[in-house]
């Protein structure tokens, strides 16, 4: 990997990381400043910590609904209007939880300073003075490294949530391209902000769900292929195979249904104990998604290679619920879009299914099913967009 390939976002987090360093180094204080640079240093640091806990307690508290304050605390009304809105949840009330955290975080700095800072920069004063003229420029710009380490992170984590709020393809494209933005994400942002949430949901790879349409005029009128594509007279493959390939069943996917959704008798019980079958019972497979990312489809796709396997990657999912859904008489749908695989959106699919007791369609994502409820969940549309309806069934 090219750690040191010059787009424009590696340019700018450079950028970021090296100007206090050098501005340390020319500008350098007195030791008189020490104590001042140290305060800065941890007032830094403690915002990057501190604001990692608001964001962990902003997901917990009101998206995952951990603890039961929402419950207890917050107006039936107001929670109704997050559950609509998922992202503005992050927008009103993590900075809310940021400065109750942040000023809380240096009011104990500062009870620790009193007792461990003042000896410590007495220290420092004795050292530094002692120092030559380049020695006390590069102390300068140690003193500055935690800033500047400070600093690459906070844009990368605003650059890294920031595809969340704005859908912007130009924007996607830079960060994908960016060797530095994926590692710091990687190494830093995400096994800090990921709770048990997120920290099991696959890290899909880009490009790892591919769609190709192939001109076939004869074919305009395939069956379970949304009219977009019929009307251009194409015919669609996913990750190699046609929609009707992969959602094909046999006995053995039938029987299982079957066995899955005996005694039940509502949509919404059966559709919920095939989600929990696949989630419990599927897993995603990494191998075959670089396979088909790099163009090799030798690695079969669809319900019957993903039962039997019990592997496969989200198109798979989708495929299998497809077809254990059918067996099980419920009307569903296999969606393509995009999710967010905590770095950047990527090519995705999921279901729908349809509840006749409650006369609507719902979202489900098998594929996320270790990340936390994708099951009808009112904050879905936070890490799904772009919806298009390949097939219904």
């Amino acid at each position: 990997m090219k750690y040191m390939s010059f787009d424009i976002i590696t340019v700018v987090l450079y950028t970021v990381f090296f100007v206090p360093l050098i501005k340390a180094f020319f500008f350098k204080k007195g030791t008189e400043a020490l104590e001042e640079d140290i305060w800065s240093i941890e007032k830094n640091v403690a915002f990057i910590v501190e604001f990692f806990i608001a964001l962990i307690l902003t997901k917990n508290i009101v998206i995952l609904r951990n603890f039961g304050f929402m419950e207890k605390y917050v107006p039936i009304g107001f929670t109704d209007f997050l559950d609509g809105n998922p992202r503005l949840s992050y927008i009103l009330i993590l900075p809310i939880l940021l400065c109750i955290v942040y000023y809380i975080g240096l009011l104990m700095i500062k009870v620790i300073n009193y007792f461990t800072l003042s000896p410590l920069v007495s220290l420092l004063h004795r050292f530094y003075s002692r120092r030559g003229e380049a020695a006390k420029r590069i102390l300068s710009s140690i003193f500055a490294l935690p800033r500047a380490l400070c600093y690459i992170i906070l844009v990368s984590f605003f650059l890294n949530w920031s595809t969340l709020f704005v859908f912007n393809e130009k924007l996607n494209t830079y960060l994908n391209e960016s060797n530095l933005y994926i590692v710091i994400v990687d190494s830093v942002i995400n096994p800090i902000t990921k709770s048990s949430f997120a920290q099991s949901i696959p890290n899909i790879l880009n490009d790892s769900f591919k769609i190709v349409e192939i001109d076939e005029s004869k074919n305009s009128s395939a069956p379970n292929v949304s009219s977009d594509y019929k009307n251009r007279n194409v015919i669609v493959y996913y990750n190699g195979v046609t929609l009707d390939e992969g959602v094909k069943s046999n006995k053995y996917i039938k029987e299982e249904a079957s066995n899955i959704v005996s005694g039940m008798s509502k949509d919404k019980e059966k559709a919920k104990a095939l989600y929990n079958w696949i989630g419990r019972n599927v897993d995603y497979d990494y191998e075959k998604a670089n396979l088909i990312m790099n163009g090799n489809y030798s690695i079969p796709s669809g319900a019957i290679s993903t039962y039997e396997s019990r592997k496969g990657i989200c198109f798979d999912y989708s495929a299998l619920y497809v077809a254990m859904a059918r067996a099980a008489n419920l009307k569903v749908r296999l969606v393509t879009g995009e999710g967010f695989n905590g770095t950047t959106w990527v090519s995705h699919a999921w279901n729908e299914v349809y509840i006749k007791e409650d006369k609507k369609w719902i979202n489900i994502d098998t594929t996320f099913y270790n990340g936390g409820n994708y099951f009808n969940s009112k904050n879905f549309n936070f890490d799904h967009r772009g919806t298009q309806i390949a097939g219904e069934w």
